[in-house]
């Protein structure tokens, strides 16, 4: 019975790590989809002085405002993989509330980006069973 019980938590705990890491890999997603949106020059990288950030929905402006307003303070330019790092220092201290709305922002971006691609390939097959 006991080792029963022991198998049970090792599943629990490898599905959480699994979890967690498909938690991780999607937040990564998420902070990778706003840098390219302020990534208007295609340069991978972001400059304080320039970044444009009306290409964001309001509720993401709002969410991300603390980093945006110290990247323009301090005239600091950020890479994709640095504009990724300062998200994830400030999603630890993010309300739940925007936290769900970054990830309702992703989904969202992601499938209108997917209708999108859908849309140019119009041939569908359908193959009845």
């Amino acid at each position: 019975m006991q080792n029963k019980n022991f198998k049970d938590h090792s599943n629990q705990s490898n599905t959480d790590s699994k979890s967690q890491k498909i938690h991780e890999e999607i937040k990564h997603k998420v902070f990778k989809k706003i840098f390219d949106l302020l990534d208007t020059r295609d340069k991978n990288k972001i400059y304080g002085n320039t970044i444009d950030i009306s290409v964001l929905p309001d509720n993401i402006k709002r969410i991300i405002e603390p980093l945006i307003l110290e990247l323009r303070d301090q005239n600091e330019t950020l890479t994709g993989e640095e504009f990724v790092l300062a998200c994830e220092h400030l999603f630890k201290v993010m309300q739940l509330r925007d936290k769900n709305q970054l990830f309702e922002f992703y989904f969202d971006k992601e499938s209108k980006t997917n209708l999108k691609k859908t849309k140019r390939n119009e041939s569908f097959t359908f193959k009845v069973c």
